[in-house]
């Protein structure tokens, strides 16, 4: 069983100076390099940075569509998935699957033929290399699995579900072409009331997904396994969210491949947390021993993200504004992971590269005080203001969203308002304008870190 301990060390991971803000959270983020990578989240969004983060460029916004993973086989070609329709997202109104690019995220396109077998929705996505591209889906059924062995040019499909496997697939893994995982839930259907109950399952293949094992079910009820983080192809954990009443986290780990799994438990009582406050999602493990879980929210930043050093014998607080609701880590290299939640946030065990100031070239805020609020402007400006808002923890600056856009109305505008609260706070003339090298635009890039004050 694993307890809690104080947390001594200076935590490695950091929110992206410019990440997005929005819906409850991102559910899904990849890099390729430490530059260049995307994000996707409810109400269809993408977004996509190419600076390492400083800044991220809204790529598609595709109402009706909940994205819930996302891969790149190579900077140009890559894949979204869709939740679908009937899952726990009441507002999904599209039923395709899957969506490709050809162009870094430029544009997107339905990939079709999943549907029409009576596939409903895609959560999570892996690239083993640029020709073997797997996915699963999806949370509370049906379980499906889809591969390609051609760089996405041709698909297999086969429903777990109509095999008697499972119900559900929340996340997938691969170690090499023909072994690989897939985690979610049991044949029983998923209940609001766990009437009936229902149960965490993980099943393993041996050629390449076209027949499937289950090697773990849980004994705990009312819960499915979440994600997986795999730092040797020996050594794996897997998340385990609870849909129920708990007083333990729960998380399981293998040391021998994946063929047994051993339950680990956190005491909530440990964090001095109440029953049923820790909902876990997201795992990641940089090596065998050191880790980190999140995905809860409604509670102290602090305790929101836990960090392991000795394989999850131990655990201790290790989060800060805002790291609620992370769902996926990731780990491009032993230096170098990001994690997707409310916020983006980057993992970095060396000095980023210098940032470059951000510059606008005409007057935002207030139309009807002249501005001129070309997008790449009011963008900047939004994003340096969601930035200041973070490190001054003060949401009176928080423009609510990265969009380009600043309504005509000064009264409805989230960007204006923000620019007044951060000239109020500044002892500053409250003007809802910024203007090139004025003071308020001086002030506002020291506020965000990217000049000293």
């Amino acid at each position: 069983m694993g307890i809690a301990k104080p947390e001594t060390q200076t935590s490695p991971w950091s929110q992206f100076p410019g990440s997005p803000a929005g819906t409850a959270r991102h559910d899904d983020i990849y890099f390729v390099d430490e530059n260049t990578g995307w994000s996707v989240r409810a109400t269809g969004l993408i977004h996509k940075t190419t600076d390492g983060g400083n800044t991220w460029a809204l790529k598609l916004t595709k109402t009706g569509t909940h994205f819930r993973c996302i891969g790149f086989t190579s900077p140009s070609r890559g894949f979204a998935g869709n939740l679908g329709v009937g899952s726990y997202d009441a507002v999904v109104t599209d039923s395709n699957v899957l969506y490709q690019t050809f162009d870094g995220g430029d544009t997107w396109k339905n990939v079709p033929g999943f549907a029409e077998e009576g596939m409903k929705g895609l959560c999570a996505m892996y690239i083993l290399d640029a020709n073997h591209v797997y996915g699963g889906g999806r949370v509370r059924g049906p379980a499906y699995f889809i591969k390609s062995t051609d760089g996405g040019a041709n698909w297999t499909i086969r429903n777990l579900t109509a095999m008697g496997v499972m119900n559900g697939i929340m996340d997938i893994y691969f170690q090499d072409p023909l072994n690989g995982f897939v985690v979610g839930m049991d044949t029983n259907k998923f209940s609001a009331d766990c009437s009936p109950p229902y149960y965490g399952r993980l099943a393993k293949t041996t050629d390449g997904g076209e027949t499937w094992t289950p090697v773990l079910t849980t004994d705990i009820s009312c819960g499915y396994l979440w994600k997986m983080s795999w730092p040797t192809p020996q050594i794996g954990y897997v998340s385990m969210q609870q849909n129920g009443s708990y007083s333990e986290i729960a998380y399981y780990k293998t040391t021998d491949g994946g063929n047994n799994w051993v339950l680990k438990e956190i005491p909530l009582s440990s964090l001095g947390l109440g029953s049923s406050s820790f909902y876990l999602q997201g795992i990641g493990f940089v090596s065998p021993d050191e880790g980190w879980v999140g995905g809860t929210a409604g509670i102290a930043y602090p305790s929101s993200f836990l960090h392991t050093s000795d394989g999850g014998d131990t655990w201790s607080k290790s989060g800060y504004n805002n790291t609620y609701r992370i769902n996926r880590i990731r780990f491009l290299n032993s230096g170098f992971g990001v994690a997707a939640g409310e916020r983006l946030h980057v993992f970095r065990l060396r000095p980023p590269p210098p940032v470059t100031p951000s510059k606008i070239n005409g007057t935002v805020g207030q139309w009807e005080k002249g501005a001129v609020n070309t997008p790449a402007d009011v963008s900047t400006v939004q994003r340096l203001l969601q930035t200041a808002a973070q490190k001054l923890n003060d949401p009176s600056l928080d423009p609510k969203g990265i969009d380009g856009k600043i309504a005509h109305v000064a009264a409805n505008s989230n960007t204006v308002s923000a620019i007044q609260a951060f000239q109020t706070r500044s002892a500053l003339e409250v003007t809802g304008l910024i203007e090139p090298a004025d003071e308020t635009w001086t002030k506002l890039l020291a506020a965000a870190g990217e000049t000293t004050p």
